[in-house]
């Protein structure tokens, strides 16, 4: 496999040595069938074909990830802040009727009922930058918004803190720190420890949060905690309690994301389990076995039986919801449509953006059967799985990162353009789906200046709609940074 230039030589020789209460939405349970089984019944209602002619559901007509590229290290990314006045509710600010990172103009991952269509993007895009809001993150992982909280950012480090940026302030106190129950080696080629962050779509009024990390053992946990109800800037004493652990084969593929989607469940995205050796494509051969919670988009239900979470109707197994998937480390809802946009960190061929519409029900992304829209084992049947919407192979990048449809107000002309990044090239790209088609694409690298970063892990969005960049630091010396994502 070729690397690029700009990838470290200390990774390489490392990877030789490790291989290593419920949201009151009204939207309705889906109920299509599976999208392999609606392609290859001639239903292409909402289908699109591919090059080679075969059909995929597409509704209306990246060491962490990082290991997410065969051979190349993970790395996390970049963050921002926005501005507003603080407050003593749970989330700091107004309470919010959308989930985790709704905007004032196209509601939330939270928000219930009819979806208005929004209008089309704008092409081409506006001239945009990076502005730097903090510094000081050690491996950067994610960074989110409390539903509603305009005035804090919360920042995870993937030893097992979340940090808080208040009033562009990079807070002294964590808000949590967890790095007693984390398993995390304190170097840049690490791709365990603290991964994702999602705020209650209710959390102003029940102060309830989640977390995903991986423990002492290896195992993935996702794990449910509470703000402290005197200090809105500390969560509160003690542990999270667990609500679902994983056991996982290998140290990489964890993925690690949470979010709550449209219909007020919690998906969760889980890598395949990994390999001892990077260059072997799913050993253990999970990406087909929905059997397991690995490989997978979990959807669970953390209302109806808490503290205890369950499996909601129109699962297509226990909690899982879509499957087929390497490493999914970063995926979002379009805060305007609900649609689904999952980042899979490719093996050595492809890196993929999936899209799920919204209404659409379970699907089958097709790993390892499929890598892309290529066979990537002898016999597989392309027809039978869904066509990632946009993939990329070298010299694009090799590590996909996951960003979001653009819904904030800060840039009018941004609005309806996914963001996304690979962290190994540093590089950013955009592009615009709407009404059933992939209308445009770039590469906006050179504008935002990017490829001046260490490396980008992740992508974040605030209660306003606004996007960052989390930079992953390049050493266990160099502090990481957060950038907002600006109008130049």
């Amino acid at each position: 496999m070729v690397h690029n230039a700009f990838v470290r030589p200390l990774f390489k020789q490392l990877l030789r040595i490790f291989p290593r209460q419920r949201a009151s939405a009204s939207v309705e349970a889906p109920v299509d069938p599976p999208c392999s089984l609606r392609s290859s019944t001639g239903d292409r209602s909402g289908a699109r074909r591919d090059a080679s002619g075969r059909f995929a559901c597409l509704a209306g007509a990246g060491a962490l990830v990082l290991a997410a590229c065969s051979n190349e290290p993970a790395s996390p990314g970049t963050g921002g802040t926005s501005s507003g006045s603080g407050g003593t509710t749970a989330s700091g600010g107004a309470s919010a009727s959308g989930g985790a990172g709704a905007t004032p103009d196209g509601g939330g991952a939270g928000t219930g009922g009819a979806v208005t269509p929004p209008p089309p993007p704008e092409w081409p895009l506006p001239a945009l930058k990076l502005t730097q809001i903090a510094s000081g993150i050690r491996w950067g992982t994610f960074l989110t918004s409390a539903p509603g909280d305009t005035s804090r950012l919360f920042v995870l480090e993937r030893l097992g803190v979340i940090r808080v940026i208040k009033n562009g302030a990079l807070q002294a106190t964590p808000f949590l720190d967890l790095s007693s129950l984390v398993g995390a080696e304190d170097n840049n080629y690490d791709e365990q420890g603290l991964l994702g962050l999602a705020f209650h779509p209710e959390y102003a009024e029940n102060g309830r949060f989640f977390v995903y990390y991986t423990d002492g053992s290896g195992n993935n946990v996702v794990a449910t905690h509470v703000v402290d109800a005197a200090n809105p800037d500390r969560a509160a004493e003690g542990s999270p309690e667990a609500l679902l652990t994983i056991t996982h084969p290998h140290l990489n593929h964890n993925a690690g994301m949470l979010s709550f989607g449209p219909d007020g469940f919690l998906y969760v995205g889980v890598g395949d389990g990994g390999a001892s050796d990077p260059s072997v494509a799913d050993p253990d051969m999970q990406g087909q076995n929905p059997g397991t919670n690995l490989a997978a988009l979990l959807r669970l239900d953390v209302d109806s039986s808490y503290p205890e979470a369950v499996a909601p109707p129109g699962n297509t197994q226990g909690y899982v919801y879509d499957y087929g998937l390497r490493n999914p480390w970063r995926f979002s809802f379009d805060a305007a449509t609900g649609d689904l946009y999952i980042a899979d960190v490719g093996h050595e061929a492809f890196e993929e953006i999936n899209l799920h519409p919204r209404g659409a029900g379970p699907m089958n992304f097709g790993w390892s059967q499929t890598e892309g829209n290529a066979c990537h084992r002898a016999g597989c049947q392309p027809e039978s799985y869904a066509a990632p919407l946009h993939e990329y192979s070298l010299p694009a990048g090799q590590a996909v990162i996951g960003g979001y449809v653009y819904r904030g107000k800060a840039i009018p002309k941004l609005r309806g353009t996914y963001l996304y990044a690979d962290h190994v090239h540093r590089k950013t790209y955009a592009l615009q789906w709407y009404d059933g088609q992939l209308l445009n694409q770039a590469e906006i690298s050179s504008d935002l200046g990017s490829e001046m970063l260490t490396g980008i892990s992740s992508f974040g969005q605030d209660a306003n709609g606004e996007l960052y960049v989390v930079e992953y630091q390049s050493d266990e010396t160099s502090p990481g940074r957060i950038f907002r994502i600006d109008p130049e």
